[in-house]
């Protein structure tokens, strides 16, 4: 941050240990209200509220990020195009042409007026005998998709155009205003811009799908109002995108007895956005937040667990801010073990980073592909993956693509960025001893990595997986006392995961995965939370799996 500063030619100062420059580039207030953190790459305007961290700031100033490695979806890691289809010329205009009586009455009762309907050519579509409500996705000017819903009494469905872009609903305002309002569905879009918020837009596939192109499409934006249905999915997912939007120019709109905007301008009138919030100062809590989420954390499934019940009694599950350290002596599964929590993860709609030095992208998805088709890659067969397409595709899991050199700023920095770009909920990293190589100050580079690994899991509140190696092989079961490099990495971490599997009287000197028997003893060496204890795993190697068995097995 401080060459940054240099490099823009910013005047500053030091001041209660931060640098304090006297120009901001967002607002251009020239009175040293704008400060830079350069311990956690952060800023903060007090005039305008405008903060963040360097990705956002390099942005807003056209540089290019340097610092942060390239990060690959699991789709761009095994080489998938994705086919754009859009709806065919007129369509749009054809359906709200054909809009029938039913269709609206049907609007007519939820307040949408013959206005609205004309504005986003809300329309009717006739198949197979049942009516659909279309819903025209505009993006520049021109029709990139349209969403339909069943018509009650017919049960609630969707559907959209095959292959069709996925922008946000009323996409065009965002070039026209400075401020906007995101809803949680078209219905509540379109009752905001009928009493005058012109600046609406509504996000087309639910809560837990917030693309990562539209925190770019909102990057200008000097304020954003998030008003999400008041319900279990809606308001921890309005919390949720207001970190990755930016907790000081995002608000909360929140009403207790009303379930979203729809319903609220049935009842009322005026809309009192000075009453949404926003979230607490970083760094500061009180103590109900405190309360009410030690209380969630037990009635809401909302942990990080494995795909193993045996092995998620045994940690209880990884929680906000918990630094986990996995370690075992080399070619035992660390890898394929954590790939196994991303992949699990990421198929349950949990964004996961996964971000390995040993392996590419490519190898990375080729595990995950072998582990849900159970075959070894080599005897995978296009009809095998073909059943899994659907599975695949849907998964939030993103690789690092390293290139150039590597060093714990642009380590820390691409997880930043990740968090807010995609959502991630979930970041292994493997692996931690790759961050030292120097031979005279490892030690001291390793307790470094451990805390800013430590520090970090607070500041992006999600859990992280440390893949770490142990000082020796003996072939005896190692213990967290054993981690190589430093005992304060053993002090950092929340709890540690061991890994062990007997070699093979015949692969004594071999060091491939096959050389260990498949039974796997994960035990819980050391924890802040849990009395510690043993689990039983069986490993298929060939298929890069591993899957739960008795103790007695």
């Amino acid at each position: 941050m401080r060459q940054l500063a240099k490099s823009q030619g910013w005047e500053v100062k030091e001041r209660n240990g931060q640098l304090n420059a006297k120009w901001c580039p967002f607002c251009s207030d020239n009175d040293w209200h704008f400060y830079l953190d350069e311990a956690k790459n952060a800023f903060f305007c007090h005039k305008c509220r405008q903060g963040g961290y360097k990705p956002q700031i390099l942005r807003h100033l056209g540089l290019q990020q340097e610092k942060v490695q390239a990060v690959k979806s699991f789709d761009e890691a095994v080489g998938v195009t994705k086919v754009i289809g859009k709806p065919k010329e007129g369509k749009a205009y054809e359906l709200h042409s054909a809009i029938t009586v039913n269709t609206r009455d049907y609007l007519t009762s939820r307040g949408i007026n013959a206005e609205s309907i004309k504005q986003f050519q809300l329309g009717t579509l006739i198949e197979n005998g049942r009516e659909w409500l279309s819903f025209p996705y505009i993006k520049d000017g021109e029709c990139v998709n349209i969403k339909y819903r069943s018509i009650p009494p017919a049960q609630k469905e969707f559907k959209r155009t095959t292959g069709g872009e996925s922008c946000l609903f009323n996409h065009d305002c965002i070039a026209e205003n400075d401020e906007i309002i995101i809803t949680e569905g078209e219905f509540d879009a379109v009752t905001l811009w009928q009493h005058g918020y012109k600046n609406v837009v509504s996000i087309p596939n639910g809560v837990n799908n917030f693309a990562p192109e539209w925190i770019d499409q909102l990057s200008g934006l000097k304020k954003i109002y998030i008003w999400y249905d008041n319900d279990d999915k809606g308001k921890p997912e309005a919390v949720k995108i207001a970190k990755r939007l930016g907790i000081n120019r995002t608000y909360i709109v929140q009403f207790h007895d009303v379930k979203d905007a729809n319903e609220y301008f049935r009842l009322f009138d005026v809309l009192p956005l000075q009453d949404a919030y926003r979230l607490e100062v970083e760094g500061i809590v009180s103590f109900y937040q405190v309360a009410m989420r030690s209380v969630l954390n037990e009635t809401i499934e909302n942990d990080i667990i494995t795909p193993w019940n045996n092995v998620n009694k045994l940690i209880g599950g990884m929680k906000s801010g918990q630094l986990t350290a996995l370690l075992a002596t080399p070619k035992t599964g660390k890898t394929t073990f954590a790939l196994n929590i991303a992949s699990y993860n990421a198929k349950n709609g949990r964004p996961v980073l996964f971000y390995c030095l040993e392996m590419t992208p490519l190898q990375l998805a080729q595990k995950v592909i072998e582990k849900e088709c159970l075959r070894p890659f080599s005897e995978l067969t296009q009809a095998v993956v073909e059943k899994k397409k659907s599975t695949l595709q849907a998964m939030p899991l993103y690789f690092t693509l390293n290139h150039g050199a590597l060093n714990l700023d642009k380590v820390l920095e691409t997880m930043r960025f990740a968090t807010q770009r995609y959502g991630i909920e979930l970041i292994v990293f493997d692996n931690l001893h790759f961050l030292s190589r120097s031979e005279t100050h490892s030690e001291q580079e390793l307790s470094n990595a451990s805390k800013s690994f430590k520090l970090l899991a607070n500041e992006l509140d999600v859990p992280i997986i440390l893949i770490t190696q142990p000082r020796k092989n003996s072939g005896a079961i190692i213990s967290s006392a054993d981690i190589k490099g430093t005992s304060s990495i053993h002090a950092d971490v929340d709890q540690v995961i061991i890994l062990h599997r007997k070699k093979t009287k015949a692969s004594l000197e071999e060091e491939t995965e096959s050389a260990f028997e498949p039974r796997t003893l994960v035990r819980l060496d050391a924890s802040r939370y849990m009395p510690g204890g043993d689990a039983f795993l069986h490993f298929e190697s060939a298929v890069s799996n591993f899957m739960q068995i008795a103790p007695d097995r």
